[in-house]
């Protein structure tokens, strides 16, 4: 009887121990850990910078410890964007995009959601005024 039950637990543990080397195996820890996500941002014409007047920094990865590769001025429209996005550890969405930068020339990174927008800017906010972010 003591063979059988510790046949038993050795099993169950198997079973457990591979169970959660399935989940580990699921779980995104290259990119910092940084996990896809569908932005359902394809049903969009088009999308636009929208910040509080400052500039928004494009980073050469998805998070601010990522250089600044360019910066877009408020009210920017986004040639063009991914429709699968990046979340960072802070749970933060970040989206790879193309657009004209400030300095006239094409940059291409990363931007934090949070100052895109499918409604174009009013004038009401004055470009190049206030902090940059992202």
């Amino acid at each position: 009887m003591k063979h059988i039950i510790k046949y038993l637990v050795s099993v169950l543990c198997t079973v457990m121990m591979v169970g959660i080397l399935a989940v580990a195996a699921e779980t995104p820890s290259e990119n910092g850990g940084l996990k896809s996500e569908h932005l359902r941002r394809d049903g969009y014409q088009t999308l636009y910078v929208k910040t509080n007047g400052g500039n928004l920094n494009v980073r050469s990865g998805a998070g601010t410890e990522y250089k600044i590769v360019g910066k877009l001025a408020n009210g920017t429209e986004i040639l063009g964007w991914s429709y699968v996005g990046k979340i960072d550890s802070e749970g933060r969405g970040w989206t790879d995009i193309r657009a004209i930068g400030i300095d006239g020339e094409e940059v291409n990174g990363w931007v934090l959601d949070d100052y895109l927008s499918a409604d174009p800017p009013t004038r009401s906010v004055m470009t190049g005024i206030g902090p940059d972010v992202g």
